[in-house]
């Protein structure tokens, strides 16, 4: 017997779906705590019977506990347990979320619509909370602005807000008012605003794609020839506008300020040396960083404005003096006496904090982490020196994954060695990134790392399947979260951290198993439909008539 009537268990479980979405941008702690509200309200509304035999009966449901099943069969030849079990604590949402949706009863579409909005208001919350910490607190690194959850898992909700709530505009319901209509148009605009305010390279380029893979989409499955032309070329335009922005911030950080031989100065302004290397090539906003460099000046004037010694790190684990010498170099300033001491108490501050770049300095933007990317290249290329620089790092990752699959082909390293074998491996070619704890950063890598070919594909099929079988895979919903998760996959390990995990297992259920099956793009619900939303639920409550 259920401890509550089932229309209090059935707002229980509607609150707990509406506490996981505004939980996903920002907080792990509520993502477990609504999980848990979940398990609760199943086991205390019993009918047991009743909801196994809808997930049974469920193949959608079925398919997608495949992920979390290979996890577990994987066990049989992993060494490292403690490892392995902590990865599948992780991943526990992969089978609870398909498993409490496909039992419970169907979600309407204002179940959908309120879940929606509640996740975008979260997102934007979430946002509020960034720009704050931006303008008001000491950024080193424009990523840390997304203190709540990683600013990667953070700029997928931002992208998933951002095409949820086009859609919602563009129906009748729910945002019917015009005010409310340009409310969620200005909430979209800012969302997008905001990618490029902290400069969320993956963020930007996750929507871009979507963007595009939509619009591809329309123009083959719905627009007549007239509307094909005109998105196409919409799209085509707008394409060739990043590119060539891009291309004009490639073309800038190349621009580097000529050095005439015959006009150079070997003394400083007090009669010591500079040192001058024409062989290394690193630039700093169109300065050479190693010439005009007086070492002696340098530590002499450094430590008089300091508290870090020259010849100790900055609060970022770097060499002190390097910091010193790129930040010097971003402001084309010579790296002397002159030039430590033309350096303001907030330039002093951010060099301490381990910030090599005014540009850095200044909070970053899209622009400046592009410039970044280019610099992170160039310094690889000289150094084979991934350390600190997050582009090249997921290079060296990679090039490390294709080796630890090629050794293990057929069913990988087991769910928990993967981390040890990556150790190994960088040991082995000596890399700077040995001792970090790294893994792929790409999680299809890390499905054939741990799981072979064989694997790979199990994994594919429960990923991609359930939605083709329940004839969702080309719903608008659906279609932007799984262009936003399968991009995401190529730059990140998506499913190996609780925010990415939940994030998938959270809409893959609602969106595939949740939603009642008549409530597609075309179909609207009857007026005389007694929707199971919360307000509707009290207000019934509260209109009932009393017995005479």
């Amino acid at each position: 017997m259920p401890i509550l009537k089932k229309e209090y268990h059935r707002l229980i479980y509607l609150f707990g779906l509406l506490l996981f979405a505004a939980s996903l941008p920002l907080s792990k702690y509520f993502m477990s705590v609504s999980q848990m509200v979940l398990i609760g309200n199943w086991i205390c509304e019993a009918d047991y019977k009743n909801k196994l035999r809808r997930f049974t009966a469920n193949k959608a449901a079925l398919v997608a506990c495949l992920i979390m099943v290979l996890h577990l069969v994987g066990l049989l030849w992993t060494h490292d347990f403690d490892y392995a079990f902590k990865d599948i604590r992780i991943k526990v949402p992969l089978l609870i979320m398909p498993f409490i949706v496909a039992s419970a009863e169907e979600l309407s579409i204002k179940n959908i619509y309120t879940i929606l909005l509640v996740h975008a208001g979260a997102v934007f919350a979430g946002t509020l909370i960034s720009v704050w910490l931006l303008l008001f607190t000491v950024v080193n690194d424009i990523r840390n602005v997304s203190v709540l959850i990683s600013h990667i898992r953070f700029g997928m909700n931002v992208c998933f807000a951002v095409f949820a709530l086009t859609w919602m505009i563009s129906r009748s319901a729910p945002i019917k008012s015009l005010v409310a209509r340009i409310g969620a148009g200005l909430m979209v605009v800012w969302f997008i605003i905001y990618l490029f305010i902290t400069g969320s390279v993956t963020g930007i380029g996750i929507m871009i794609v979507t963007g595009l893979v939509l619009v591809l989409r329309f123009i083959f499955t719905k627009a007549q020839l007239s509307v094909k032309v005109l998105v196409a070329g919409a799209a085509l335009a707008g394409s060739l506008g990043m590119y060539f922005y891009i291309s004009s911030i490639v073309n800038e950080y190349k621009n580097v300020e000529p050095i005439k031989l015959s006009e150079l100065e070997f003394k400083t302004p007090y009669g010591n040396t500079y040192q001058f290397n024409f062989d290394n090539k690193q630039i700093e906003n169109g300065h050479y960083t190693w010439v005009y460099i007086c070492w002696d000046e340098l530590a002499e004037a450094w430590n008089k404005r300091s508290s870090i010694n020259f010849d100790s790190n900055d609060r970022k684990g770097q060499p002190v003096r390097y910091t010193i010498v790129r930040y010097i170099t971003s402001k084309g300033l010579r790296k002397d006496k002159d030039g430590v001491n033309s350096l303001s108490g907030d330039d002093i501050k951010a060099i301490e904090d381990g910030v090599a770049n005014i540009r850095y300095g200044e909070n970053g933007n899209f622009r400046d982490r592009v410039i970044n990317l280019l610099w992170e290249y160039d310094n690889y290329q000289l150094y084979a020196n991934p350390s600190g620089q997050t582009m090249m790092q997921r290079v060296e990752l990679w090039k490390t994954s294709l080796r630890i699959i090629a050794a293990h082909p057929w069913l990988g390293v087991g769910t928990g060695d993967g981390k040890n074998k990556f150790r190994e491996e960088l040991e082995q070619i000596n890399s700077p990134l040995k001792d970090l704890g790294l893994r792929s950063h790409n999680q299809y890598l890390a499905i054939l790392i741990s799981f072979g070919l064989i694997g790979f594909i199990i994994f594919l099929f429960a990923l991609l399947y359930p939605a083709v079988h329940q004839k969702r895979f080309f719903t608008y919903l659906y279609f932007i979260f799984i262009c936003i998760m399968l991009i995401s996959m190529f730059t990140e390990d998506t499913l190996e951290s609780q925010p990415g995990v939940s994030f998938f297992a959270f809409w893959n259920a609602v969106l595939i198993l949740g939603w009642r099956k008549e409530n597609n793009e075309k179909k609207q619900i009857p007026n005389n439909e007694k929707e199971k939303t919360i307000a509707g639920l009290l207000f019934k409550r509260r209109h009932k008539k009393t017995p005479s």
